[in-house]
């Protein structure tokens, strides 16, 4: 670091001006470059073990470094310097300032870097200097709008992987030092958002400016390079896309989204939203002739739906900055988008604003809209727009045309060109193919709520959504990043309702469901070498068949799913059942896993005592629904059965009958008790479900039967309390009358 800051201060001739570049053939700038990656390596290390040192030992590295990074000595124009800083330097080397997220990440550091950040010190060692240089950096590169250069070309690879002398350039130019200027400088302030105290330091005054700069306007000038309707920063001939400016941004832009309160101080407001939305908003606009690049719009796209991921997020997009709940304006984000939205899928968007989106923006935008209407608060916002119906008839034009399209064989006399032409079409056709599943996709997620379930319905896919939504379920495919929830709470909505569950059972769900249940509990994992014997589960339900419990239930919890499938379809019972004969209805599960009655169906299971116990607790949540359980009463009766198995399972004594106590006689014990009394916990007493070890008068206290009605001891003594309640009031109303009026009351 010594050694830097004195070639700065001492060796001022030998560092080259911006305007000439830098020519790395110099053997002064090959050893200054090789101290700088050296430097970097360092900085991206010593975070692993500066706790492990004093105090001193991480001052002396801060202090250090901010002297040679404050090292800038101003030109001609204003902030603009004259001969290349070692914030140039390391630019080049690290153009993502890895070191600077790396000293923010632990507040350790973090505490002192901003605290030394803060500051005011004399010229040569003001360290605020650097941020406000960062600042005004960026302000002036969004201002200028100027990149003619080569995007950097990997020089991060360059300079800090390989030999500095085998690099096959030798030349930067100036524009490109003040570019990895900018990049630099982006993700040292993206980082500084992140935190309360690197907020602190906006709004910030810089030197010959006459207002102060606040993190909306910075913010805004640096969306400016996203959304440049003029296109002058993306090269036709770009080498690499990494540096490319408008990754850069949203890069940036897309991390200080992941922390919510970061994010909701800085980004949503209503001036930095309108700025990021311009593009949108020109499609719209007939007055506008030059329409947006489409990488443009999907960056736009990929920030909002960052924004779109959080709850706060979803409500600035829906009502503004100032949230009025009750003001329904429609000119929020939400509705430019999905104005754009349906627009686009319908082909209405103005002639005068050029060729319309292609598919990959239409369902960047449609997925926007999709994370708005997967709650009941952003389908409510979007229920005008009827995009329900767009999304549904936008989707048949496509199956259509993938109907229509053919797969073209090239044929052994076709020509080189007509090779290409049939691998052109073949593209497309699967370009169309994606498009239909992205459509589909989006249709499906309008069954995550009670009210878009019945929009789903109305518009008769229903049940081509419920084939592709199986489909993905069988190929275990995870959803978003962007989304809190799959097709399992899906799956829960759509079976609440009948037709959903019709669906569900037409696309086989059910079937797989159950036959996986079945592999978990009887089979057990089969790619999975057996060296130790199986250990015998503790618990009830254990891990492995606990998931499989909890998607049963999604689906058996809605009385509307059980009449479905239950309602007039009776339980046969065979002579036999061979262990390989699966059930594949929720009839057939009942019947081999619930109602295990006959000595054929004990038999046929494997692993008795855990399936049956994994039944008879599907059977305890079932109940829990007065509908549910008098159905499955009134066709199967489920009582009768299991107090008949309460009486088998017991010795017979001269005196008495006791039933024996084991796992599944005390789940029976349980669910007998809960069926037979209706109510709360103050109303009746529910048995436990497991043995306590410390009673004295035994392992189970409460008792065991075979015969309604139940023992008196689940029932609380409710008249007796009752009439003792209103006795003490009838006592109390009359002890404050007068005697005549009291002898006229009791009389």
């Amino acid at each position: 670091m010594e050694y830097l800051i004195t070639q700065f201060h001492s060796r001022r001739g030998m560092i080259p001006k911006v305007k000439n570049g830098l020519d790395i053939t110099n053997v002064d700038l090959i050893k200054l470059l090789k101290a700088f990656r050296m430097l970097n390596e360092f900085q991206q290390e010593t975070t692993n073990y500066w706790i492990r040192y004093p105090e001193r030992y991480l001052d002396e590295i801060l202090e250090s470094t901010l002297n040679l990074f404050c090292i800038h000595e101003p030109g001609g124009q204003v902030g603009i310097p004259s001969q290349l800083t070692p914030i140039h330097f390391i630019a080049l080397i690290d153009p993502k300032a890895q070191w600077f997220i790396k000293w923010m990440h632990g507040n350790y550091s973090r505490m002192k870097l901003l605290k030394k950040l803060e500051k005011y010190r004399p010229i040569r060692e003001n360290y605020r200097s650097i941020v406000e240089n960062a600042v005004r950096h960026c302000l002036e590169f969004s201002a200028n709008r100027k990149v003619p250069f080569d995007l950097l070309n990997d020089i991060s690879d360059n300079l800090s992987k390989t030999s500095i002398s085998g690099n096959k350039r030798t030349l930067y130019a100036g524009a490109e030092l003040e570019y990895a200027y900018f990049i630099h400088s982006v993700f040292l302030l993206g980082r500084i958002f992140c935190f309360v105290n690197g907020r602190k330091f906006f709004p910030i005054k810089l030197r010959d400016t006459d207002e102060p700069v606040s993190i909306t306007k910075l913010l805004v000038s640096i969306i400016l390079v996203v959304v440049d309707p003029f296109g002058s920063f993306l090269p036709p001939k770009s080498p690499s896309l990494l540096y490319e400016p408008a990754n850069v941004v949203t890069e940036v832009l897309k991390s200080l989204c992941s922390s919510e309160q970061a994010c909701e101080i800085c980004l949503y407001k209503d001036e930095i939203t309108n700025t990021l939305l311009s593009p949108v908003s020109q499609f719209l606009d007939t007055s506008e002739h030059l329409p947006p690049a489409e990488k443009t719009l999907l960056h736009v796209a990929d920030i909002v739906s960052m924004i779109a991921s959080s709850t706060k997020g979803r409500r600035h997009l829906m009502y503004g900055e100032k949230k009025d709940l009750f003001t329904r304006t429609k000119s929020s984000a939400a509705h430019i988008i999905a104005k754009f939205t349906k627009k686009a899928l319908l082909g209405e968007l103005p002639r005068e604003a050029g060729p319309g989106p292609s598919h990959a923006v239409i369902g960047a935008y449609l997925y926007i809209c999709r994370q708005l209407y997967n709650t009941c608060e952003g389908l409510l916002v979007l229920y005008p727009y009827d995009l329900h119906s767009v999304v549904a008839e936008a989707w048949r034009e496509a199956h259509r045309e993938v109907e229509a399209a053919h797969t073209p064989t090239p044929s052994d006399n076709d020509s080189s060109s007509d090779s290409s032409n049939i691998t052109t079409q073949r593209g497309s056709s699967y370009d169309i193919i994606a498009w239909e599943d992205t459509l589909r996709d989006n249709l499906l997620n309008f069954a995550s709520t009670a009210k878009g379930i019945l929009l789903l319905q109305q518009t008769g896919a229903m049940n081509e959504c419920m084939y592709y939504m199986h489909a993905r379920y069988e190929k275990k495919l995870q959803v978003s990043k962007c989304e809190k929830f799959g097709y399992g709470y899906m799956v829960t909505q759509v079976a609440a309702t009948a037709p959903g569950m019709v669906a569900l059972q037409k696309t086989g769900y059910i079937s797989s469901l159950i036959a996986e249940l079945w592999t978990a509990l009887e089979c057990g994992s089969s790619d999975v070498p057996l060296l130790t014997p199986k250990i015998y589960p503790v618990d009830a339900v254990d891990r492995t068949s606990h998931k499989h419990l909890v998607r049963l239930l999604n689906i058996l919890s809605a009385f509307a799913a059980v009449y479905e499938m239950l309602a007039a379809k009776p339980i046969i019972p065979k002579a036999s059942y061979s262990f390989r004969e699966i059930p594949d209805t929720i009839a057939g599960f009942l019947d081999r896993l619930v109602l295990v009655n006959t000595d054929e169906k004990i038999h046929s299971l494997f692993n008795y005592e855990q399936s049956h116990i994994f039944g008879l607790r599907v059977l305890s949540v079932m109940i829990s629904c007065l509908d549910t359980h008098l159905l499955l009463q009134s066709q199967y009766k489920y009582q009768d059965m299991l107090l008949a198995t309460q009486a088998e399972n017991s010795v017979k004594d001269k005196e008495a009958e006791d039933i024996i106590i084991d796992m599944l006689s005390v789940e029976r014990n349980h669910i007998l008790v809960r069926s037979y009394l209706i109510g709360g916990p103050s109303e009746r007493i529910l048995p436990p479900r497991h043995l306590n070890q410390s009673v004295k008068d035994g392992v189970y206290p409460c008792p065991m039967f075979s015969s309604y009605p139940v023992p008196r001891e689940f029932t609380p003594n409710l008249g007796g309390r009752t009439a003792m309640k209103q006795d003490n009031e009838l006592v109390k109303f009359l002890t404050n009358k007068k005697p005549e009026k009291r002898e006229a009351l009791v009389g």
